[in-house]
């Protein structure tokens, strides 16, 4: 009796699973990017970074944003209170690069110490309407960045979410945080093509200066433990204005963000409050495809173990097992190669079982702690 529930439930999970990878992730999978013609690429474009105390990383970063093969943009590094060398230094860059705007916040101006008060303060500062955020820990991998990612606006489309990867080693750690990342773009991204657009990367993300103006309400959140960039996107994005862009041209790349696995699960636990700020109808997708990976993995490892004693739906439960695990090796395969990932396509599986199964345990952990502040 035991095993035969066990068994429909398995059913049941791996029929949700597939819908999953044949209804969303295929889309991303076999989708297409339009080619439009470069040259007629010149729409006016403010990249926003939001600097305190990052002097070492202005050195190491800066130049990559402002020598940008683009003609009609500007770069706003808003320096947030910083104690360091870095009011000097940008200063320096500015005798050099004309079109670097720098904005300078002192506690005594604006009492908000978060990260995104910074951006907010970016933006307003912004001489052209096409916002491009990212990070000063981070570097375009090419001078087209600002290209690729203006080029959608060419197509009627306000919010344009691009990919942030990590630089690579051969550390298992790395190995997680990349594919974590990557696992969560495929998301994000899928869902944007399927019309329930959820969430970007504040790294590589665009959308219009009037719209930030007009919505208010983000402002609101100032208050919140949850203060990534992104959340404001997802107020305006909808299947209408939203593009996504994936060329390697249009890559941002930063340096591994945590040094340690603890480090890396307290910040898992932490990112996961935003998801309160979702509509119902994009918490429940977005729950309900880790909530059946789980459960997936963790009724096939019992029912299994019960076959040893009644092998009645030993070989259907091998083979939905393989068939789910196959369509989601060529998906993920797929998806992996257009975002330049390559070398996590044979860890799909082994890193498939540890995320969903640690997945739920975060959901759950994450209500117990508090998000510190700047970053």
């Amino acid at each position: 009796m035991l095993i035969s529930i066990l068994f429909f439930g398995f059913c049941f999970f791996t029929l949700i699973q597939l819908l999953f990878f044949c209804v969303f992730f295929l889309r991303f999978a076999i989708h297409k990017l339009n080619n439009n013609s470069d040259n007629t690429v010149n729409e006016a474009v403010s990249v926003i970074l939001a600097v305190k105390n990052e002097a070492h990383l202005i050195k190491c970063n800066l130049r990559s944003f402002l020598e940008q093969d683009y003609n009609n943009y500007e770069v706003i590094v808003v320096n947030n209170n910083s104690e360091d060398n870095t009011a000097s230094l940008l200063k320096e860059y500015q005798h050099v690069y004309p079109h670097l705007k720098v904005v300078n916040i002192s506690t005594n101006q604006v009492n908000v110490l978060e990260k995104k008060m910074s951006l907010a303060v970016g933006i307003k500062s912004a001489q052209h309407e096409i916002i491009l955020l990212s990070d000063i820990g981070s570097t375009p991998k090419s001078v087209y960045w600002i290209r690729e990612m203006a080029k959608h606006y060419l197509e009627n489309r306000y919010v344009v979410l691009g990919y942030a990867a990590y630089e690579k080693n051969n550390t298992l750690l790395n190995t997680i945080i990349r594919y974590d990342n990557t696992h969560a773009t495929i998301c994000y991204f899928s869902y944007a093509l399927s019309g329930f657009p959820y969430r970007g990367n504040a790294r590589n993300l665009s959308y219009p200066r009037s719209l930030f103006l007009s919505n208010y309400n983000y402002i609101l959140l100032y208050n919140s433990q949850v203060i990534d960039e992104d959340l404001f996107a997802n107020q305006i994005m909808n299947k209408k204005n939203t593009a996504i862009e994936y060329r390697k041209e249009a890559h941002i790349l930063s340096q591994q963000p945590h040094s340690s696995f603890r480090d890396w699960l307290r910040h898992k636990r932490l990112s996961g409050r935003k998801g309160k700020n979702y509509s119902l109808k994009k918490s429940f997708l977005v729950g309900l495809y880790n909530f059946t990976g789980f459960f997936f993995y963790l009724t096939w490892i019992i029912t299994i173990v019960l076959s040893f004693y009644n092998q009645q739906y030993l070989w259907f439960i091998l083979l939905l097992f393989i068939l789910r695990m196959s369509l989601q090796w060529f998906i993920f395969g797929k998806c992996i190669r257009k975002l330049d990932e390559k070398t996590l396509i044979k860890k799909i599986p082994l890193l498939d079982v540890f995320f969903m199964l640690i997945m739920p345990i975060l959901e759950i952990d994450k209500n117990f702690h508090k998000k510190k502040k700047w970053k």
